[in-house]
């Protein structure tokens, strides 16, 4: 009934006991009917299924969002245009249908927009009450929607693979930005959209030259330039780099690379070094210059006695 588990099990019997004192064998099956557990893979099935989706509540549509309501409208999200919809299909001429469909899967997209709205009010200010609400748009809407026919397997939702990257990004971009501020006066999102993309070339280019001795200088005289490190480096063409163009780091040869990354070391760790004996320069005298230390007298002063 709870498929193994006593907590679910005892919280099923406690909600029956409170319209009914006394459980049979008929009410224990009907109880297990309504809250049979279902699998992340069964949901959408039954969603983007006309037959299914025309023959559920509006109650048991809604559950089948609570199965997993952090889980399922991702799931619907990136899967609802694999959805042949049956209105799309019902049309007399290829053009109409294509139409159509491009009709449908743009109201599901903006219903599942609204619904990231719903759930960003949910999880900010604990708005709990509108998770109803939020199933309504996030997953039964789309699923109005787009049904009909799924075509393909399931996949997975992107989304949590592209978030993680994402938040990687950010804090490299936090990281540039905390080093380039003793340079500049720009927030997170002026450095990403008005300086990494100009700094892209002047950090590439020269290692792409004959003489790559004079490149890397150059490309070290533009990092010191902007407070960058080496890391900083990788980052800004790992944040810059998109699928439709070419990273400009890949066509440098690696011995150019491993030079380069001698090079800025060599230069760096003497600068480091400076800095650290300046700060125990300014560590060790503890006392005013102008101040005289007077020695502390350890024997003790003997009294005076009279001459007879």
């Amino acid at each position: 009934m709870a498929n193994g588990d006593i907590r679910q099990m005892l919280n099923m019997m406690q909600m029956f006991h409170i319209s009914n004192k006394h459980m049979n064998l008929a009410d224990a099956s009907k109880l297990t009917s309504k809250e049979e557990s279902i699998g992340l893979f069964d949901v959408l099935p039954q969603l983007f299924n006309k037959e299914k989706f025309s023959k559920l509540s509006d109650a048991e549509k809604i559950q089948l969002y609570f199965a997993d309501p952090s889980m399922i409208p991702l799931f619907v999200q990136d899967n609802y245009i694999k959805a042949r919809p049956f209105n799309a299909t019902t049309q007399r001429t290829q053009k109409r249908q294509q139409l159509v469909h491009m009709e449908l899967l743009s109201s599901a997209a903006d219903s599942i927009s609204d619904g990231d709205l719903f759930e960003s009010s949910i999880r900010t200010q604990q708005q709990w009450s509108l998770m109803p609400l939020h199933g309504v748009l996030s997953t039964v809407r789309p699923a109005f929607f787009m049904q009909g026919t799924l075509t393909g397997r399931q996949n997975f939702p992107a989304w949590l693979g592209k978030f993680s990257s994402t938040k990687k990004n950010y804090r490299q971009l936090e990281d540039i930005r905390n080093h380039m501020q003793s340079k500049i006066s720009a927030t997170a999102s002026e450095v990403c959209l008005q300086y990494l993309p100009l700094l892209k070339g002047p950090l590439s280019k020269p290692l792409l030259s004959g003489n790559p001795q004079s490149g890397i200088a150059t490309v070290i005289e533009c990092m010191d330039e902007y407070g960058l490190s080496r890391e900083d480096w990788n980052s800004i063409f790992d944040i810059c780099h998109f699928s439709s163009f070419s990273n400009p780091i890949l066509a440098i040869p690696s011995s150019t690379k491993s030079k380069f990354t001698r090079e800025f070391n060599k230069s760096h760790k003497a600068i480091s070094s400076s800095k650290g004996r300046a700060a125990k320069e300014k560590i060790e005298p503890l006392i005013p210059e102008n101040e005289e230390v007077e020695p502390e007298d350890d024997s003790e002063e003997q009294p005076e006695t009279q001459s007879d």
